[in-house]
């Protein structure tokens, strides 16, 4: 999968003569200005965003990007008006991916050691 504003990007970045691009399964883009092949001349098949969006959603996103980027998250004063149902499960998802983060380097380094040191750590 490749992700681009406007199908064409996939010209202007010039993946139609990249092979590492041939095994693309479809192309998501905002804005579906052009066709786009593979290096063999294939289609390469296209989900368009931008029809499947609703203007105001669009347009809070928008809004948003354009706040300062001084915070540590963009969205934080809307933390408020956030129902607790989805608050809460987003912190618990975020609390998840941090520890499957954490724990894929602990495990890299435990089968990078010693066996007497992963016989330690997973007492």
């Amino acid at each position: 999968m490749e992700i681009h504003i406007n199908s064409s990007d996939w010209y202007v970045h010039g993946h139609k003569t990249d092979s590492n691009y041939d095994n693309g399964i479809f192309h998501v883009v905002w804005n579906n200005d052009a066709d786009v092949f593979r290096k063999d001349n294939s289609v390469i098949p296209v989900l368009e965003l931008g029809d499947l969006v609703e203007e105001h959603t669009f347009m809070q996103y928008r809004e948003l990007m354009k706040q300062p980027s001084g915070k540590w998250i963009k969205c934080e004063n809307d933390f408020g008006s956030s129902d607790s149902y989805h608050l809460d499960h987003w912190l618990k998802r975020l609390y998840f991916e941090r520890l499957e983060s954490k724990s894929a380097v602990v495990f890299k380094m435990l089968k990078a050691s010693s066996i007497t040191g992963k016989r330690y750590l997973l007492r």
